[in-house]
């Protein structure tokens, strides 16, 4: 879903390219409409707009929010001028054009008593800044990338290099201070203590609590292990301006980014509070033109455009027990009828492995400093004919991707469920330096061979290099193989997601149905947590075998 995202955008004016075409604003408001045109000549020449990089529902989007803006200047005609500046300096273009699509609803029988409350949200085609980015009802990101199951992302910037935003919903029980972003210089640290003092002076006690971190995304987040510092975003939920309060890079009206370090100073004065801001971890990207793929193709996202009070409500951060899940069910419910507009499917799986990836969203998985080192299990050289066992519980999210066998000619390494309660055959020696080659002995049935000569079970991506590496088993042949980068292999030792399997022969294990395998190579659960994690990983392996192979499994190896 992300591909060489575009790098995290700094903050200032003028720093975002839209596709709209409006009239030109003028701080918040629009430019007044001039008097009588000037009479043209007749050799002046008008030059034709033209539309080269929009669709014609874009075009009508722009359209429409242009009549919109005329429509709000006509209707502030007969007016005191004191009230036409103040509506030419308060509302945006974007809640000229929320009016006109509210006209239209009412227009059209939808009950809109209770819009002015609750802010105004409705679907749009237009991909810009402050555009909202609602995951769709389904099981399309169950498999892989499962922050963005049931998300809800504020696009932050839009340019040519590409999209970028940041997953308002995804909360977690790690602090600022967990991720070691808070550490301050010396001088940061008595200028920051000063500030607590005048503000004491001026009545206000000021005690800075510590600072919740919510997951804005993969990109620069505490998640990437290539980075020893995550980057920090912060946003800053606040509807009027008092003095010497950041007005930072709006990003809709009420919503403001500015930087964690400048959040903090603003607490310190004593001129905001902290609950309004909201600090992130990490960003969503999208190279230019992904985004607008993925909408076009309908299967992952909805785009809305809403007001600050519509997109968080009464509460700014959204809440740990219920995995944020309200506040996408509020704006989704919002935007379609679920029980008659949105195809209904079983949405037990998806919740589940929404929840197990949360449950990993923990200190100790975030800041690798806080681990516990644990005894290396790669002494030994791992030989050929070496059996091994998929773990039960560390592939139900797919593994990490730096981690998963290599697929030849793939843009991306593709989630491996398919290594949940697996046996593996080492095919050869593993050297510190080469590749590892091994062989799924638990893969599903994926065709026959011709004139009754067996079945052929899926054995992994890569072809085999000749006729005799093809694997026999009882009943048929395993084609395929897997391969891991070096060192990989051992890396998946060490964590526990691979295991070594002791005790059994290949033959013992090539006897056993595949659905018996595992078992029969050692494999056992020990626990009630574990158990539990292994139902889902059996319901997520059923499912990548559909998506990935095409196949539907009915009947898996039992639990």
């Amino acid at each position: 879903m992300l591909r060489s995202a575009p790098a995290v955008p700094s903050v200032g004016p003028g720093d975002v390219r839209t596709n709209v075409l409006l009239s030109s604003p003028r701080g918040n408001g629009w430019v007044s409409l001039p008097g009588r045109p000037r009479a043209r000549s007749a050799a002046q020449r008008i030059p034709r707009a033209s539309y080269p990089d929009l669709s014609w529902d874009q075009v009508a989007a722009s359209v429409l929010a242009g009549i919109a803006c005329a429509t709000a200047v006509s209707e502030s005609k007969g007016r005191r001028p004191s009230d036409r500046s103040r509506d030419l300096d308060e509302p945006s273009w974007r809640e000229f054009r929320a009016r006109l699509v509210q006209k239209e609803q009412a227009a059209g029988g939808k009950d809109m008593s209770d819009a002015e409350d609750a802010g105004w949200l409705h679907s749009t085609t237009l991909i810009e800044k402050g555009s909202v980015l609602i995951s769709r009802a389904g099981d399309n990101f169950t498999l892989d990338q499962q922050y963005f199951l049931h998300a809800v992302i504020l696009i932050l910037k839009r340019d040519e290099g590409g999209d970028v935003g940041v997953i308002l919903n995804r909360p977690s029980q790690c602090t600022v201070d967990d991720l070691g972003g808070s550490k301050l210089n010396a001088f940061q640290e008595a200028e920051l203590q000063l500030r607590k003092l005048l503000a004491s002076f001026g009545g206000l006690a000021v005690e800075e609590h510590p600072w919740q971190v919510s997951y804005g995304g993969p990109m620069h987040s505490a998640r990437d292990v290539e980075r020893d510092q995550p980057t920090l975003l912060c946003l800053h939920r606040c509807d009027q301006e008092g003095e010497g309060m950041d007005k930072g890079d709006e990003i809709i009206p009420g919503i403001r980014w500015v930087p964690f370090s400048r959040a903090r100073e603003m607490v310190a004065a004593g001129i905001a509070r902290q609950e309004e801001f909201l600090v992130l971890s990490g960003y969503c990207g999208w190279s230019r033109g992904q985004l607008q793929e993925e909408l076009e193709a309908g299967h992952s996202w909805l785009l809305a455009a809403a007001d600050q009070q519509a997109l968080f409500g009464g509460r700014f951060q959204a809440s740990t027990p219920d995995l944020g899940m309200r506040q996408w069910e509020r704006l989704h419910e919002q935007l379609f009828d679920l029980a008659s507009s949105v195809d209904r499917f079983d949405d037990q799986t998806a919740r589940a492995a929404l929840e197990r990836w949360m449950t990993d969203l923990k200190p100790e998985q975030l800041n690798p400093s806080l681990k516990v080192s644990s005894p290396l299990l790669r002494s030994q050289t791992i030989t050929a004919g070496r059996l091994l066992r998929g773990s039960a519980s560390s592939w139900i999210l797919g593994g990490p991707p730096e981690l998963r066998p290599a697929k030849p000619k793939s843009r991306g390494q593709p989630p491996a469920q398919y290594l949940h309660k697996a046996v593996l055959l080492v095919l050869a020696d593993v050297a510190p330096d080469s590749p590892s080659v091994l062989v799924l002995l638990t893969g599903p049935k994926i065709g026959e061979l011709p004139k009754g000569k067996g079945d052929v079970f899926f054995g992994g991506w890569a072809q085999p290099k000749k006729t005799h590496e093809v694997l026999q088993v009882p009943g048929g042949y395993i084609w395929g193989q897997l391969t891991f980068a070096p060192g990989v292999l051992e890396e998946l030792l060490d964590s526990g997601a691979i295991e070594e399997a002791r005790g059994s022969t290949l033959q013992e294990v090539l006897a056993a149905p595949p659905a018996l395998r595992w078992a029969t190579a050692g494999g056992c659960i020990d626990s009630i947590n574990e158990a539990s994690a292994a139902l889902l990983g059996t319901a997520q392996q059923k499912q990548w075998y559909r998506r990935y192979l095409g196949i539907a499994v009915e009947e898996l190896r039992g639990d």
